[in-house]
């Protein structure tokens, strides 16, 4: 049996850009994501088949705006072409080879990829 695909239908696609946008509105501080404060249900979509999204701008390094993805696969790692199609989505500029990006472990199988807004990355690489 093969594992389920990420289905993106224009009904899910418009839940996604919509994700996004409620994304954009309120920006997370940066004290409020050093705190671990971020209430992450606020920010989070279920899309078919199994997939959780997580999409946020914060304030990842102080004056550092970024958007954040994170995409949880329904029982396996999410597939590169998959993660590469929601980046698309969600507006990023870098390519999946240039973004920041990490992962939660084997348990949870989520992929992170982090990209600032204004295409600054000096303050990651001053860290």
């Amino acid at each position: 049996m093969s594992a389920p695909q990420l289905l993106l239908t224009p009904v899910t696609v418009a839940a996604v850009k919509g994700l996004v946008a409620r994304g954009h509105v309120h920006p997370i501080t940066h004290d409020t994501l050093y705190l671990r404060k971020v209430r992450y249900e606020d920010y989070k979509l279920n899309v078919p088949h199994g997939y959780t999204l997580h999409y946020d701008t914060g304030h990842y390094r102080p004056r550092w705006l970024c958007r954040h993805l994170a995409i949880k696969g329904p029982g396996r790692w999410p597939g590169i072409r998959e993660v590469r199609r929601l980046m698309a989505i969600a507006g990023f500029k870098s390519t999946l080879e240039e973004a920041a990006s990490w992962h939660d472990g084997a348990d949870h199988r989520t992929i992170h990829l982090l990209e600032p807004l204004n295409g600054d990355w000096s303050p990651l690489r001053s860290s």
